[in-house]
């Protein structure tokens, strides 16, 4: 067992030199080709580099504005602050399905709102013609059985 935990420490230490190497000569290489270059070329790269980052700034810019834009579509159209911003990216994304399962959820809660808002408001239902249970007839034959 013993033996087996040297070879593995010795081996460990092989391939932390070899790392070690391999990382310096990267780096003199790396070290080379900077001298090697000419000082248009290194503004070249600044320049390069400058550009790429300008043009990722951009696309998360449009990105942010393209899901502004939807979400406030889908705000009115009556959805929640929360479900629109699932809309919203759902519809970036390309994700139809996603999307229409979410304006389902949409609906269903308006419907069932609705219904609510429905039940509460309605009138109470007349069964007779008034409150008074000792001329009802139907309450009268109830009592006299019972």
């Amino acid at each position: 067992m013993e033996k087996i935990l040297v070879r593995a420490n010795a081996e460990n230490a092989k391939l932390k030199s070899s790392l070690d190497n391999t990382s310096s000569e990267a780096a003199r290489y790396k070290r080379q080709l900077r001298e090697k270059q000419t000082a248009q070329e290194i503004q070249d790269e600044e320049k390069r580099k400058q550009e790429e980052q300008y043009k990722k700034y951009v696309a998360e810019l449009e990105n942010y504005k393209r899901k502004a834009e939807a979400k406030s579509r889908y705000a009115l159209l009556g959805m929640s602050s929360e479900l629109a911003d699932k809309a919203a990216e759902a519809e970036i994304k390309g994700d139809m399905d996603e999307l229409a399962a979410i304006q389902k959820k949409n609906t269903e809660a308006i419907l069932k709102a609705r219904e609510a808002e429905w039940l509460k408001n309605r009138p109470e239902a007349n069964a007779g013609n008034s409150d008074d249970s000792e001329t009802d007839p139907f309450i009268i034959g109830w009592n006299a059985k019972y």
